[in-house]
């Protein structure tokens, strides 16, 4: 994905098709506001401005802003996370 070096608003949303309403319920479904609560992450708003390829974000913030991106869209979403990260040593042999 790539990003605008423009605002987080135009970033999600390049046309000015959507409200900021709509906007920030996208941010809010993907998690950005508990990311930027729980991880201490620089807080985010519409207005913020964005380097250019999202050099000022984190990985875990650009994830994010992908994935509201895709949901103000309306887009078919298929999610996958890495489900044996958390269950490693349940499954290590100890042979």
């Amino acid at each position: 994905m790539s990003y605008l070096v423009a605002t987080l608003r135009q970033n999600l949303d390049p046309f000015d098709q959507y409200d900021d309403p709509t906007l920030n319920d996208a941010l809010r479904a993907a998690g950005l506001f508990s990311l930027q609560e729980v991880a201490g992450e620089a807080n985010l708003s519409l207005d913020s401005n964005i380097a250019g390829g999202g050099g000022n974000l984190s990985v875990g913030q650009r994830q994010i802003i992908a994935l509201a991106r895709a949901m103000v869209r309306g887009s078919k979403l298929l999610i996958l996370d890495e489900g044996q990260s958390s269950s490693k040593s349940s499954f290590s042999r100890t042979d």
